[in-house]
């Protein structure tokens, strides 16, 4: 039986301190929606500063997801609450990101939130990352993450767009009408 490689173990982090492989471990895996990676990327890019307004980070995280949008590429998977299958809400993202940062980030002591801005905590284990070595290691390891992610969405049929895939007849009235002729045996049906 062949053993499932996590993305975040193609990388030799043994370098690392632990709690900066906790960190990325953290990042990488047990991933019901983008979130995770997502927001380190964000935090990975703000490096050296520790202390980002919380309105930065929501507007990076929004900015992510939009641009999937526009590039017409899955944004999340069903059930998100700022995407469904025809809309993609940039409030709910705003609303999201604080959410995700609060109950998930803060809570296993990755950062402290106040109502106007973040803090990355432990320092120690974020100016770690900073390093240009580490940061490389943990951006590959993030983007393999999420290109797995999405792609595992898409075959499982689970991706969102937020927005409504158009196609030429789109918006056309199919009208079914039976034209008769005096040969029953070849009755016609218009579409």
């Amino acid at each position: 039986m062949t053993r499932r490689v996590h993305a975040w173990e193609s990388e030799d982090l043994s370098w690392l301190s632990d709690e900066a492989q906790r960190l990325i471990r953290f990042a990488c895996t047990r991933m019901v929606h983008s979130y995770k990676p997502v927001l380190v990327g964000i935090f990975l890019d703000e490096l050296p500063r520790l202390c980002m307004p919380m309105s930065a980070v929501a507007d990076s995280f929004l900015a992510f997801y939009r641009g999937r949008l526009a590039a017409g590429l899955a944004v999340e998977r069903r059930g998100c609450a700022f995407v469904d299958a025809h809309m993609f809400d940039e409030q709910a993202c705003r609303t999201t990101v604080r959410a995700i940062l609060h109950l998930v980030i803060a809570r296993r002591g990755w950062a402290e939130m106040s109502s106007e801005a973040v803090s990355l905590m432990p320092p120690a284990v974020w100016r770690e990352l900073d390093d240009p070595a580490a940061k490389s290691i943990a951006r590959r390891a993030l983007k393999r993450v999420l290109s797995a992610f999405y792609e595992r969405i898409e075959l499982e049929g689970e991706a969102v767009y937020g927005q409504k895939k158009q196609y030429p007849t789109a918006n056309a009235h199919h009208v079914v009408s039976f034209l008769s002729d005096p040969d029953d045996s070849d009755d016609l049906f218009i579409l």
